[in-house]
This record gives C-alpha cells, sequence and structure tokens, in this order.
C-alpha cells in the first residue's frame, strides 16, 4: 500500500476517534453514575475506556 494511503487511513481513523465524547463526559451521564455507584469509579473508569 503506497505511504499516501496510509497516511490518509491514519488521518481518517484519527478524525473518527476525536468524535467519540471524552471519558469525563462519559463519566457525567446518570446511567455512568449509577455504575459507578454500584461497581465503583475505577471498574466503571476501565469499562468506559
Amino acid at each position: 500500500m503506497p505511504i499516501s494511503k496510509v497516511t490518509d487511513l491514519t488521518q481518517d481513523k484519527q478524525s473518527l476517534l476525536r468524535e467519540l465524547p471524552s471519558v469525563d463526559r462519559l463519566l457525567q451521564q446518570a446511567d455512568a453514575t449509577a455504575l459507578i455507584e454500584e461497581y465503583g469509579r475505577y471498574l466503571t473508569v476501565e469499562a468506559v475506556r
């Protein structure tokens, strides 16, 4: 595969990853709060990551 194609794929992947919400933003959701209460912050953060 030519280098330009690899670069394009890498940039596409990075662009898609930027669209994902941050871990902190996800942890502020009501569902995450319930998970933190039930399983603890450490396990919830690991699962979100």
